[in-house]
């Protein structure tokens, strides 16, 4: 075994080690999927680590950024039914009413509403059927079928 005498203090600022940084870890996940969240990413004084009194690192060991900023899915939805239109005959006629998918409109690839955009009722009925049972109610085909 080789024995080392102890160091004296010249020898030992010769021998200090300076921090340095180790490589940025990858961004960590999002903290959101749309409408803007945030990341960071870390690095570490050990590349190499500072030693013997000699400095420590400079400059941050964490970075932050904004991710997601794209505009999140907006799905339809409904608003109210319109009132019930007039009966389209004095005898067996029928009504409609409708609703728009606006509450909120689509946007941003969001669903459209589901269900149907008109509703459509018997009015003024009688027991008995008569001829002329497909009307065009407001651009719509309504095919209403008679029965006994």
């Amino acid at each position: 075994m080789k024995f080392i005498p102890p160091m004296t203090a010249n020898q030992k600022a010769w021998i200090t080690s300076n921090g340095s940084w180790s490589s940025w870890e990858p961004w960590e996940r999002c903290s959101l999927t749309c409408g803007g969240g945030s990341q960071s990413r870390m690095r570490n004084c050990t590349n190499p680590p500072r030693d013997w009194g000699g400095e420590r690192c400079h400059g941050p060991s964490r970075m932050n950024q904004s991710c997601n900023t794209n505009h999140c899915p907006v799905n339809g939805g409904w608003n109210g039914w319109s009132p019930w239109s007039i009966c389209t005959k004095t005898v067996s006629g029928i009504q409609i009413r409708f609703r728009e998918c606006s509450n909120p409109k689509p946007a941003y690839g969001g669903e459209h509403c589901n269900g149907s955009r008109a509703l459509v009722r018997e009015c003024n009925k009688i027991s008995r059927c008569h001829e002329g049972n497909i009307q065009m109610v407001k651009s719509v085909r309504v095919n209403f079928n008679c029965i006994g």
